[in-house]
């Protein structure tokens, strides 16, 4: 059982988290200051640094905490080896729910320069492999184990590829005004592409 000093703590840190998410959305990531974040959680700047060395690692603990909300029952179905076309449209379909209901947050990450889900969720790793990249991966070889998916092909290429893909529809259906079809629609066309191609079926 939690005790009353970690809840609190915890509800601290959680207080930071959710005043940095307010201010980053409705000021932009550059031009909020970590004064800014301690005055809205109304704590000292001292408590800050007690749970964050920077701004970027608060934002870094923001981005793991959605890509966590986000793969966490995709990365469940694949270690249950549910048949890896089914956990790519649970993905798709997680993917598109998380953008709709924080569009805003999405185009915080991009001012900071890094997509969501894309960067090493560590600081000061950049070379520390993509999580949502190696989820990709392991459903595509899962398909390839299972003979869903051709064997020929180079998992890690196509897993990029289709990072890259679901990473424009998600900016571009935020940049045209959230007005166009589903983005769970235009996912799955992306993901139709990637496991159909352009070719008429016989």
């Amino acid at each position: 059982m939690i005790g009353r000093r970690e809840r609190k703590r915890e509800q601290t840190k959680q207080g930071l988290t959710n005043a940095a998410i307010e201010l980053f959305i409705a000021k932009g990531y550059d031009e909020t200051t970590i004064d800014d974040i301690v005055a809205a959680a109304d704590v000292a700047k001292v408590t800050f640094y007690y749970y964050f060395k920077s701004k970027e690692e608060i934002i870094l603990e923001i981005k793991e905490s959605c890509t966590q909300e986000v793969l966490s029952r995709t990365e469940t179905l694949l270690a249950e080896q549910i048949p890896a076309t089914e956990i790519f449209h649970v993905l798709i379909n997680d993917i598109s729910r998380w953008t709709e209901k924080n569009w805003q947050l999405l185009n915080t990450f991009a001012s900071q320069r890094f997509g969501p889900m894309t960067q090493s969720e560590s600081c000061g790793s950049p070379d520390k492999p993509i999580r949502f990249v190696l989820l990709l991966e392991q459903i595509i070889k899962h398909g390839q184990k299972t003979k869903q998916f051709r064997k020929e092909i180079d998992a890690a290429k196509i897993a990029r590829f289709l990072m890259l893909a679901l990473m424009h529809e998600q900016f571009s259906w935020i940049k045209e005004g959230r007005k166009r079809a589903t983005l769970t629609n235009t996912m799955e066309c992306c993901l139709d592409f990637i496991l159909n191609g352009v070719t008429r079926k016989k």
